[in-house]
């Protein structure tokens, strides 16, 4: 799903933003990060990027569930309920089982995919605060030392 997206990113040094855009040919998606002014001191490019890329991701995968999955789930279901409503052939109604089956597959996929992109950007944000919070102490004991 995700192979063909290539990711453009920007940084504004000036505002600490950080903004990816993410296309696959057809459609836009979009993430931004803006650096907290608490943590202004340890702003950077890398870290504004990565959080960006992290949240156009969970917009690519919540467009292919709201845009694709779900209507070509909904329509195929009204089908099946043609099939089995009328009298139809066994042969067709499987057929539309399997899809539905697929795209059901699908969407318990992206659902995984959201919950794993979710995660990982607050475990990133806050490996971050973290890191920063221990930098920030050691300062303190590098001036006092002084």
């Amino acid at each position: 799903m995700k192979d063909n997206l290539k990711p453009q990113f920007t940084w504004d040094e000036e505002s600490g933003v950080a903004t990816c855009i993410l296309t696959d040919g057809k459609e836009v998606y979009i993430g931004v990060a803006k650096c907290c002014d608490i943590d202004r001191d340890m702003m950077n490019e890398k870290t504004g990027c990565e959080i960006a890329l992290k949240r156009a991701t969970i917009n690519y995968y919540k467009s292919v569930r709201n845009h694709e999955l779900i209507p070509s789930l909904n329509t195929l279901k009204g089908i099946e309920f043609t099939l089995k409503t009328g009298n139809y052939d066994s042969k067709s109604l499987s057929v539309i089982q399997k899809k539905i089956n697929k795209i059901q597959q699908d969407l318990d996929i992206i659902k995984y995919l959201l919950i794993e992109q979710k995660e990982s950007l607050t475990e990133y944000i806050s490996a971050k605060d973290d890191f920063y919070k221990q930098v920030r102490k050691n300062r303190e004991k590098k001036d006092k030392i002084k």
